[in-house]
C-alpha cells in the first residue's frame, strides 16, 4: 500500500512539472543566441499568448466561416470563400486543392489528429496554424504556428459539459467536446460579428452510430470496420489518416449540443450571431440560412 502511493506521487508530480512545462512555453519562449566569439546564452522572448493578443478584434464587425469536414461540402460549390475570412478545422486542408485557395487559419486539438496529421500541418505554407499546446511536441514551431492555451488536462466536470465559452481565447479555451467550439471561441477573440459553419453536418452516418453511440467521449482502438465507417463520414476517405490498432475519440454528441448553445448564448449576449450555412447539417442549435444567398 505505501509503495503504491510512493507510486501514484511520483506520476503525480511527473505529470505536473509537465504541465509546468507547457505552460512556460505558452507565457514566455526562449531561445539560445549563438556569435561568433561569445560564449552562447538563453534570451527570453513573448510566448504565444502575445501572438493571439495581436489578433484580438483584429476583424471586428466582420463576418468569418468556419469550414468542417463533413460529407455535405462536396455538394457545395465553396469558391465564393476565396475572399473571405475562414477558418478551417482538422484535415480540412485535404480539400485545399480542390477549393483553389487555403483558409486564413487552420486549427486542429485531439492529440490522435494532431499526431496524424502532424507532418502534413508541417508542409502547409501561407496560412496561420493554431494547435492546443498540449500538442505542441507533434509539430514543429514555425512562425505560421501559434498555440493556445486549453483546459487540459482536467476532470471532466471542468471541460467536458460545455457550460464554459472563454472570451478570452488568448488565455485560455475550453473544449467543449468538439474543435468547433474552440474555433467560435477564436472567432469571438477576433472580433468577429457573424460566424457562419459549414461542412459541421453533427452526423457521422447510421452505421457509426449503432456501433459507437454507447462509447460516447471514450477512446476506442480503430478496426477495419472503424476505417470503412469514417471513409462515410468526411469529405474525403482519407481525411483521417487513421490505420488499424490505431486509437480515436468516439464523439460525445450530448456534451457537443451544451457547448453550441452556450457559444450561441453567449454570442447573442454580445450583439453577435452564430449561423449553421451548411448543406444536410443535423446541428439545429443555430439559425439555418442559405449559403449562397449570403454572396
Amino acid at each position: 500500500m505505501r509503495f503504491s502511493n510512493i507510486r501514484n506521487s511520483i506520476r503525480y508530480t511527473k505529470n505536473q512539472l509537465k504541465i509546468v512545462n507547457i505552460n512556460s512555453k505558452y507565457f514566455l519562449g526562449t531561445r539560445i543566441i549563438l556569435k561568433k566569439g561569445l560564449i552562447p546564452w538563453v534570451d527570453f522572448y513573448p510566448g504565444y499568448k502575445d501572438e493571439l493578443l495581436k489578433l484580438r478584434n483584429k476583424y471586428l464587425d466582420k463576418r468569418c466561416f468556419i469550414i468542417g469536414g463533413g460529407p455535405s461540402l462536396n455538394s457545395m460549390n465553396l469558391t465564393p470563400l476565396k475572399d473571405e475570412l475562414t477558418i478551417g478545422l482538422n484535415g480540412v486542408f485535404k480539400k485545399f486543392p480542390s477549393l483553389g485557395f487555403t483558409t486564413n487559419f487552420l486549427m486542429a486539438e485531439d492529440e490522435n489528429v494532431v499526431k496524424s496529421y502532424g507532418d502534413a500541418y508541417g508542409k502547409l505554407d501561407n496560412i496561420t496554424k493554431l494547435f492546443a499546446l498540449h500538442n505542441s511536441k507533434y509539430i514543429d514551431n514555425t512562425k505560421s504556428t501559434i498555440f493556445f492555451n486549453t483546459n487540459f488536462p482536467a476532470d471532466n466536470v471542468y471541460w467536458q459539459n460545455g457550460r464554459e465559452f472563454s472570451k478570452y481565447f488568448f488565455h485560455i479555451a475550453y473544449l467543449g467536446g468538439t474543435i468547433t467550439y474552440l474555433a467560435l471561441q477564436f472567432a469571438y477573440l477576433l472580433g468577429c460579428k457573424e460566424v457562419y459553419l459549414l461542412g459541421i453536418d453533427f452526423s457521422y452516418g447510421d452505421r457509426y452510430m449503432k456501433k459507437y453511440s454507447n462509447l460516447q467521449g471514450q477512446e476506442v482502438v480503430v478496426d477495419e470496420e472503424m476505417l470503412e465507417i469514417l471513409k462515410e463520414s468526411y469529405f474525403d476517405p482519407s481525411y483521417i489518416s487513421l490505420k488499424t490498432g490505431d486509437l480515436i475519440n468516439v464523439p460525445n454528441w450530448d456534451i457537443q449540443k451544451q457547448s453550441f448553445e452556450k457559444a450561441r448564448q453567449v454570442f447573442e449576449e454580445s450583439g453577435r450571431k452564430i449561423y449553421n450555412a451548411g448543406i444536410q447539417s443535423k446541428l439545429d442549435v443555430f439559425e439555418k440560412v442559405n449559403f449562397i444567398s449570403l454572396f
